[in-house]
């Protein structure tokens, strides 16, 4: 079984994340910014 990795988000990153939340929410977009969390997710 492949181990799995372990991924550390700065403080930096999250707030970024919020901001781009925040900027789509406003512009309607809440699922773009679901499609994006769950391509970062994606990533290995």
């Amino acid at each position: 079984m492949a181990k799995k990795s372990v991924v550390k988000f700065s403080a930096n990153f999250e707030h970024n994340l919020e901001d781009i939340e925040g900027f789509l929410t406003e512009r309607e977009g809440a699922q773009a910014f679901d499609s994006l969390r769950e391509a970062l997710l994606r990533i290995k």
